[in-house]
């Protein structure tokens, strides 16, 4: 386990959470093999204990510059371009920067959602890529931002 972990991390250049997750994976197959008297020991439990240490990265986020040139950049409307596509990219550009919604939680809101006299919208759904609309997975999900 740990002659794969050092492979993953130093030869193909996987960040280490990503191999650790590679490693949590290989310990399902190892926990499978185990109940069923395949192999006498588990090891991956062991090998994980060494990497609870490893430091997941800073999300980076817009400076108050980039962010306004960011807004005005999606202002500028193209010649010839539809009107209505440059008022969604517009739409969807403000709501993403001032808040923090993901691009499924955009897509998935709806009239009722939209309180604009609170000025208040409601994350109660997320439109999948497969156009179907999902609750979120978790109940912190589901808020008023």
């Amino acid at each position: 386990v740990e002659d794969f972990y050092a492979k993953v991390v130093r030869e193909d250049g996987l960040h280490p959470r990503t191999v650790k997750q590679r490693v949590i994976d290989l310990g399902l197959v190892e926990e499978f093999a185990y109940k069923r008297g395949i192999t006498a020991r588990r090891v991956v439990p062991d090998a994980l204990k060494e990497l609870r240490g490893i430091q997941s990265n800073k999300v980076r986020t817009f400076t108050s510059d980039e962010m306004l040139r960011l807004l005005k950049t999606c202002e500028v409307k193209r010649f010839g371009g539809w009107n209505r596509v440059w008022f969604l990219r517009l739409c969807f550009v403000n709501i993403a920067a001032f808040t923090g919604l993901r691009f499924g939680e955009i897509r998935g809101l709806t009239i009722d959602n939209v309180d604009i006299e609170r000025r208040v919208l409601k994350v109660r759904h997320n439109l999948t890529e497969w156009d179907e609309l999902k609750a979120p997975k978790t109940p912190a999900g589901r808020r008023d931002v």
